[in-house]
Order: structure tokens, then C-alpha cells, then sequence
């Protein structure tokens, strides 16, 4: 018997946790490299990552725009892909799609939403935490121990 899996679990969407965890530092890296600000920003970021894990499926996906041109009944079988790829994995869900009437139309809906509900659960592994590195501290540290050197060497001709 399968076990199911925990929602933003270790595995996230993925069969492993070492792609999962691939993926993460996949986003942070590109965050942090290209210093992106602003939530809006990072989860386009997310999306063009996952985007770039359904083509290795052999699915492409375009920016939705206007989500609401989908009928109730897409928004329900996209919601039951996006709790079949945190189930399973995202491999699964794209199967189950592609075999879908909606096929290929839910394709694109299918990934926004799954980006969203991603970026909350890679939010909730705090994903979105502000990694500094060495040469950043550093940089941010000479002018405040310069000034104490200052103020010291001030205090001690007086």
C-alpha cells in the first residue's frame, strides 16, 4: 500500500527528494543571482522552473493570462492534477492530463495553478528567506567597524 504524501512535503512534486530539493535550490539560486524582488517576481521564477520540468516530460506550457476562460468543471480536474502531483508526483499528473478531453487546453491552467500552490508550499519550507553570503556581510560590516575605529581612536587623542 502507497503512502500518501504530505503536501509540501520533502518530495514536493517529485518522485525523489533529491529532485525536489534540486528544484528548490534551482529557484533560490536564480532569486539570490539575480537579486529578484518582490513575491510577483519569485513566483515567475517558480513558474519558469516548473515550466522547465513538464518539457522534460514532453509537455509545454505558455503563461496563462486569463484563467477565468476556463469552464468550473477544468477548474476541478486541474485541481485533481494538482492533488495527484503532490500525491504522486508531477509525472502522474501530467499523464492524467494528457489522457484528459481538456487535453491540451488544461495544460496551461494545470500549471498555474500548480505554481501556486508550489510557491506556497516552498514558501512554508522558507524558500523566500534572504540568504547573505560572506562577501555581503563583510561588504555590510566595514563601514560600521570603521566607524567604531574611528570613534575609538577619536575618544583616545582627546
Amino acid at each position: 500500500m502507497q503512502q500518501e504524501r504530505v503536501r509540501g512535503g520533502d518530495n514536493l512534486v517529485f518522485s525523489s527528494s533529491q529532485e525536489a530539493a534540486h528544484f528548490r535550490e534551482s529557484v533560490e539560486t536564480k532569486i539570490v543571482d539575480e537579486h529578484i524582488p518582490g513575491a510577483q517576481r519569485r513566483r515567475e521564477v517558480l513558474a519558469e522552473e516548473l515550466a522547465k520540468k513538464f518539457e522534460e516530460h514532453g509537455v509545454g506550457v505558455s503563461s496563462l493570462h486569463r484563467p477565468w476562460e476556463h469552464s468550473q468543471e477544468e477548474h476541478a480536474e486541474v485541481q485533481e492534477l494538482v492533488n495527484t502531483a503532490f500525491a504522486t508526483d508531477l509525472r502522474d499528473a501530467l499523464r492524467k492530463a494528457e489522457n484528459s478531453p481538456s487535453f491540451p487546453r488544461n495544460i496551461d491552467l494545470f500549471h498555474d495553478v500548480l505554481t501556486g500552490e508550489l510557491y506556497a508550499a516552498v514558501l512554508g519550507q522558507r524558500l523566500n528567506t534572504v540568504h547573505f553570503s560572506v562577501w555581503r556581510i563583510a561588504l555590510l560590516a566595514t563601514p560600521v567597524l570603521l566607524l567604531v575605529v574611528a570613534i575609538i581612536l577619536f575618544a583616545y587623542s582627546i
